[in-house]
Protein backbone atom coordinates (compact mmCIF):
# COMPACT_ATOMS: atom_id res chain seq x y z
CA UNK A 1 0.00 0.00 0.00
CA UNK A 2 1.24 3.13 -0.90
CA UNK A 3 0.46 6.95 0.46
CA UNK A 4 1.43 10.09 -1.51
CA UNK A 5 1.25 13.31 0.85
CA UNK A 6 2.92 16.51 -0.49
CA UNK A 7 5.19 14.36 -3.08
CA UNK A 8 6.56 12.11 -0.22
CA UNK A 9 5.44 8.44 -0.58
CA UNK A 10 4.46 6.37 2.52
CA UNK A 11 4.62 2.34 1.98
CA UNK A 12 3.19 0.16 4.01
CA UNK A 13 2.54 -3.87 3.69
CA UNK A 14 -1.31 -5.00 2.75
CA UNK A 15 -0.90 -7.05 6.43
CA UNK A 16 0.01 -3.47 8.32
CA UNK A 17 -2.90 -1.67 6.36
CA UNK A 18 -5.31 -4.26 7.38
CA UNK A 19 -4.03 -4.36 11.08
CA UNK A 20 -4.93 -0.40 10.88
CA UNK A 21 -8.03 -0.77 9.35
CA UNK A 22 -8.93 -3.14 11.61
CA UNK A 23 -7.96 -1.21 14.63
CA UNK A 24 -9.63 1.75 13.45
CA UNK A 25 -12.80 0.04 13.05
CA UNK A 26 -12.73 -1.14 16.84
CA UNK A 27 -12.36 2.21 17.76
CA UNK A 28 -15.25 3.37 15.78
CA UNK A 29 -17.20 1.06 17.75
CA UNK A 30 -15.96 2.74 21.17
CA UNK A 31 -19.04 4.46 22.11
CA UNK A 32 -17.03 7.82 22.71
CA UNK A 33 -15.69 7.61 18.84
CA UNK A 34 -19.29 6.50 18.20
CA UNK A 35 -20.86 9.57 19.52
CA UNK A 36 -17.83 12.12 19.41
CA UNK A 37 -19.37 14.28 15.78
CA UNK A 38 -22.46 14.35 18.01
CA UNK A 39 -21.27 16.05 20.44
CA UNK A 40 -19.35 18.47 18.84
CA UNK A 41 -22.14 19.73 16.94
CA UNK A 42 -23.77 19.80 20.46
CA UNK A 43 -21.28 21.92 21.73
CA UNK A 44 -20.85 24.36 19.16
CA UNK A 45 -24.70 24.56 18.99
CA UNK A 46 -24.96 25.13 22.89
CA UNK A 47 -22.56 27.33 22.54
CA UNK A 48 -23.63 29.81 19.35
CA UNK A 49 -27.15 29.57 21.28
CA UNK A 50 -25.55 31.11 24.14
CA UNK A 51 -24.29 33.86 22.48
CA UNK A 52 -26.97 35.08 20.75
CA UNK A 53 -29.26 34.73 23.57
CA UNK A 54 -26.46 37.05 25.60
CA UNK A 55 -26.43 39.40 22.60
CA UNK A 56 -30.13 39.21 22.96
CA UNK A 57 -30.29 40.39 26.52
CA UNK A 58 -27.12 43.12 25.95
CA UNK A 59 -29.57 44.85 23.32
CA UNK A 60 -32.82 44.94 25.82
CA UNK A 61 -30.93 45.98 28.85
CA UNK A 62 -29.22 48.55 27.21
CA UNK A 63 -32.44 49.69 25.77
CA UNK A 64 -34.33 49.77 28.93
CA UNK A 65 -31.68 51.01 31.15
CA UNK A 66 -31.05 54.71 31.87
CA UNK A 67 -27.32 54.60 32.74
CA UNK A 68 -26.45 53.14 30.05
CA UNK A 69 -27.53 55.54 27.26
CA UNK A 70 -24.28 57.81 26.80
CA UNK A 71 -26.80 61.20 27.01
CA UNK A 72 -27.98 60.27 30.05
CA UNK A 73 -25.14 58.62 32.21
CA UNK A 74 -23.27 61.95 33.19
CA UNK A 75 -26.35 63.58 34.40
CA UNK A 76 -27.15 60.42 36.44
CA UNK A 77 -23.36 60.54 37.73
CA UNK A 78 -23.61 64.20 38.48
CA UNK A 79 -26.90 63.47 40.37
CA UNK A 80 -25.64 60.78 42.35
CA UNK A 81 -22.96 62.99 43.46
CA UNK A 82 -24.74 65.63 44.56
CA UNK A 83 -27.11 63.36 46.17
CA UNK A 84 -24.07 61.94 48.61
CA UNK A 85 -23.11 65.30 49.45
CA UNK A 86 -26.26 66.06 50.64
CA UNK A 87 -26.81 63.29 52.59
CA UNK A 88 -23.45 63.77 54.40
CA UNK A 89 -24.20 67.30 55.76
CA UNK A 90 -26.69 66.26 58.07
CA UNK A 91 -29.24 68.93 57.44
CA UNK A 92 -31.96 66.66 57.57
CA UNK A 93 -32.00 62.56 57.25
CA UNK A 94 -31.77 61.52 54.28
CA UNK A 95 -31.88 57.41 52.99
CA UNK A 96 -29.68 56.56 50.19
CA UNK A 97 -31.01 53.57 47.65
Amino acid sequence: MTHFLNGEADFATIPDFMRDVNNFRKMKEIKFFDQCRLWKSFFLWRRCMRKSKMAEREESLSKSLFITDFDLCPSLIKIRELYIKLSNTDCFPVILI
